[in-house]
């Protein structure tokens, strides 16, 4: 499984992790400097037959069956 991490202004930060935790997406929280957050997203795929797909993601969170 491989992370993506994304820089995010302060203020912002706990906006975007509670749209993460919305959305089932597990995180990590790294404090950088007074402006900016990383935030560490976990258990994406890399390019494999398991990528995941458009509809995949529905069926995790149980919009599709």
């Amino acid at each position: 499984m491989a992370s993506k991490y994304i820089a995010v202004e302060n203020d912002r930060a706990h906006q975007l992790i509670a749209s993460l935790d919305e959305v089932g997406i597990k995180w990590t929280l790294f404090g950088h400097d007074d402006i900016w957050s990383v935030i560490k997203m976990h258990g994406f795929s890399n390019v494999s037959n398991n990528m995941r797909t458009y509809e995949r993601a529905l069926e995790l969170v149980g919009v599709i069956v």
